[in-house]
């Protein structure tokens, strides 16, 4: 246990020194902070609003309403999509990370306001279809390219924020006449804060054996692998930044849903995930995984899994009940 208890200050030592993006700290009091669902998309010209499409009044190509949500919790954002996998890429036979959607994780600065105010995005991680994302289909993965050559890609907006609906206009220069904005709203929750609340990063995996600690194993270099908690609701980013086309983990994976946390029992619901993870859109996902959380301090603690997975063979794993043995995930809060 003393040997446990070694590795673990070693590798949150380790993690805790890690910030690819220093960024301003979000005031508390705006309220801004949450998760959203994306519900339109609005048109200007020459700054003038003309046209907005609603999500909820479309498909896709594939049928199926389309959805992103974002999360902004403790100066840190991330996203998912089900976008599916864009025409030029079909018609020219690229093929894509993911069968649909895309997604990101990293830091921001804002100051909200009613009024129009600058935002930044500091992107650290893509999964997805993002990873093929560049100025032309010649220079797709540029974005990708460049947060591995200079640890983040920065996106620029002007946004607004009343304490319930957010608008983020893409930043262009003065001669594009024709831009777009997208149209958020809140998700409502009514579920209380809890200690897990905040964004964590999972650095290791500890093994158990009869629910005893015997081994600690660091994650494969390269993997990033986020969760963002905030009031009953979950995202998770899990990125292979190393991974190439081709490889098993190409693309990562993105999850969203809820979660409750209760005497020391966490269950997460998760109601969309894309990637190369089983979609969550089977009974044992929506019935909800539970894990019990060893939490070591404040800002550390250990999701012990009562559930273990069973690789599938083709990149998604099915889930089955843990019993000798159980995988901990070992979490360090990201400041």
């Amino acid at each position: 246990m003393k040997k446990l208890l070694l590795l673990l200050s070693t590798i949150i030592l380790i993690s805790c020194g890690e910030n690819k993006v220093s960024t301003k700290k979000i005031e508390k009091e705006n309220n801004f902070e949450g998760f959203y669902d994306r519900i339109g998309t609005i048109q200007y010209v020459k700054g003038v609003a003309v046209d907005t499409v609603f999500y909820k009044d479309i498909k896709d190509s594939e049928g199926k309403i389309p959805r992103q949500v974002k999360a902004y919790v403790d100066g840190k954002f991330c996203w998912i999509s089900n976008d599916p996998t864009p025409k030029t890429a079909k018609d020219n036979g690229i093929k894509m990370p993911w069968k649909s959607g895309a997604g990101g994780y990293g830091s921001y600065n804002y100051s909200a306001s009613t009024n129009y105010s600058p935002m930044n995005e500091y992107m650290t991680n893509m999964i997805g279809n993002g990873l093929m994302w560049g100025p032309s289909f010649e220079q797709r993965g540029a974005v990708r390219d460049s947060i591995l050559k200079n640890n983040s890609f920065k996106w620029e907006f002007t946004s607004t924020f009343d304490g319930n609906i957010y608008n983020h206009k893409w930043l262009q220069p003065d001669s594009v006449t024709t831009i777009y904005s997208e149209l958020n709203k809140k998700i409502e929750s009514s579920a209380e804060q809890t200690i897990l609340d905040g964004v964590w990063k999972h650095i290791a995996n500890v093994r158990y054996v009869n629910n005893i600690p015997v081994d600690t194993i660091g994650l494969p270099d390269g993997l990033d692998d986020h969760k963002l908690y905030h009031k009953g609701n979950v995202m998770v980013n899990y990125d292979f930044t190393l991974a190439k086309e081709g490889d098993q983990n190409f693309g990562g994976a993105g999850l969203i849903g809820k979660f409750t946390y209760k005497d020391g029992v966490l269950t997460e619901f998760f109601e969309m995930g894309t990637g190369n993870w089983t979609p969550p859109d089977t009974k044992v996902w929506s019935d909800g995984q539970s894990a019990d959380i060893d939490m070591i301090d404040n800002d550390t603690f250990i999701q012990i899994n009562r559930y273990a997975t069973e690789d599938n063979g083709d990149g998604t794993f099915t889930f089955v009940e843990a019993k000798k043995e159980k995988n901990g995930l070992l979490h360090v809060r990201v400041k």
